[in-house]
């Protein structure tokens, strides 16, 4: 066997790749900025569609 930890580096792979792997809370918390983050690009997208 092995151990794996979400969210911690994989080899070369990984995203942050320096220290610690991130906690749960973490996770949600950048998983929930990233959602905020594109649901407000979209939001401008439309309303630049919509102005005249």
């Amino acid at each position: 066997g092995g151990e794996y930890v979400l969210g911690g580096a994989a080899g070369a792979g990984g995203m942050s790749g320096v220290g610690a792997p991130l906690s749960r809370r973490e996770i949600m918390a950048r998983a929930a900025e990233e959602r905020m983050r594109k649901q407000d690009e979209a939001k401008r997208a439309r309303d630049a569609a919509a102005a005249p």
